[in-house]
């Protein structure tokens, strides 16, 4: 696995307890709208199986997170899960978040990894233009995942009932 780079005064490093105002920032600047708050991502932290050392940040020259990946390891079958990733709208293109996932990958790997998934939405408008990313990092398609709805006019009235408002279940 290639060595993570970042431009000159960037830092790359896991998300401290220190941090959690940054890391909800960028989450929420990346995911926008999101419902990410100190309290739910405070929440998230104290969760199984989160642990620290899977959650990475690049950190700009500023002061603020440019960049994040969050890795959740599966312990028994060894496979480490990105989930999410993210880069403020004016670093992308910029190398930070193929750095900020080799760095999680491969604090993964040490962590028991042996390999990787992401399941980006395809048709999100956020996600679709990580896909070159994700190739990149040596990801490659599997699956599929097809969503099947139906909304409630669509719905067969039971069988004996006059319409789907009078619907009654067979006794």
């Amino acid at each position: 696995m290639p060595e993570p780079v970042v431009p000159a005064g960037f830092t790359l490093r896991p998300a401290g307890p220190d941090d959690l105002a940054r890391r909800v920032a960028v989450h929420r600047a990346v995911w926008h709208p999101s419902r990410v708050t100190e309290p739910s991502y405070r929440a998230v932290m104290a969760a199984w199986p989160y642990r620290a050392g899977l959650d990475w940040v690049v950190e700009a020259p500023d002061g603020r997170f440019a960049a994040q990946c969050l890795i959740w390891l599966d312990e028994r079958n060894a496979v480490g899960e990105l989930e999410p990733v993210g880069t403020l709208p004016e670093f992308r293109r910029t190398g930070l978040a193929r750095a900020v996932c080799l760095a999680a990958l491969r604090a993964a790997h040490h962590a028991g990894a042996r390999e990787a998934v992401v399941y980006p939405v395809i048709n999100h408008p956020k996600s679709a233009g990580a896909l070159p990313l994700y190739r990149d990092l040596g990801f490659h398609p599997y699956a599929r995942t097809l969503t099947f709805t139906r909304t409630r006019r669509r719905i067969p009235p039971f069988p004996g009932s006059a319409s789907p408002e009078g619907a009654r279940r067979p006794t």
